[in-house]
């Protein structure tokens, strides 16, 4: 049984005129003794699509905050075990350079997986001291061996320490450059150096390794041209 609402309460606009506005539907059913229902609220559907479109944006700025922070700790990581590994060896050969001296004795000599030479020792006891240093590549990873008081033709019997700079999975490359002739002009690069009264120019050391994910790792050296001759 259909009811007829008053025409005072048709909402303008209606079809047919049987549609009441809101407030006097609402007023109609309490004066009838039936408690109002509420008007149902919810959302649209641009509203829920909005709302996906904003929590897959925030998502999406979260999941690459994430990725961003994984690639730092793996970069880390890998630096703490192979790259700090490489850094240290690379200043202790680069400081022996630094202080190299050259000797008729006792002359620098060179090859792709060695080099010999005497320095002045600047850390730890024997600093101060002239010292026959040897570093050398093998399977093993590459060792400095040392020994207080140069003595010619070193070997590892005769040497007082032998320190493992880096172990096994490195690769050890060692080139020479010579010294500027008359121009200025600074000599080529070389994988042996032997033969000469004089130190080289600079020293290009190339470390390689599984454990180096960016690569090999490359230093050059610049040389002091010392002599014995010139020591006080």
């Amino acid at each position: 049984m259909s009811e007829e609402y008053p025409a005072g309460g048709l909402q303008r606009g209606g079809r047919g005129g049987t549609r009441p506005s809101r407030a006097y539907a609402l007023a109609y059913n309490a004066a009838d003794g039936v408690e109002p229902v509420p008007p149902r609220e919810g959302f649209t559907l641009i509203e829920l699509l909005f709302v996906v479109l904003l929590l897959g944006t925030v998502m999406m700025v979260i999941m690459a905050s994430f990725e961003g922070g994984f690639r730092v700790y793996d970069r880390v990581s890998a630096f703490g075990t192979g790259e700090m590994e490489v850094y240290l060896a690379g200043e202790t050969i680069a400081r022996d350079l630094k202080n190299a001296i050259q000797s008729g004795e006792n002359p620098f000599t060179g090859a792709t997986d060695a080099m010999e030479m005497l320095t002045v020792a600047t850390v730890g006891d024997a600093a101060g001291q002239l010292l026959q240093v040897r570093y050398q590549a093998g399977e093993s990873g590459v060792q400095r061996l040392a020994m207080v008081s140069p003595a010619a033709g070193i070997t590892a019997g005769t040497l007082g320490t032998t320190d493992r700079l880096l172990g096994q999975g490195f690769a050890l490359a060692l080139s020479y450059q010579g010294g500027a002739d008359g121009d200025g002009v600074a000599g080529a690069w070389s994988d042996t150096w032997a033969g000469s009264l004089n130190l080289p120019l600079a020293v290009r050391i190339v470390i390689a390794g599984d454990a180096l994910p960016e690569g090999p790792v490359v230093r050059t050296v610049l040389l002091e041209t010392t002599s014995m001759e010139e020591e006080p």
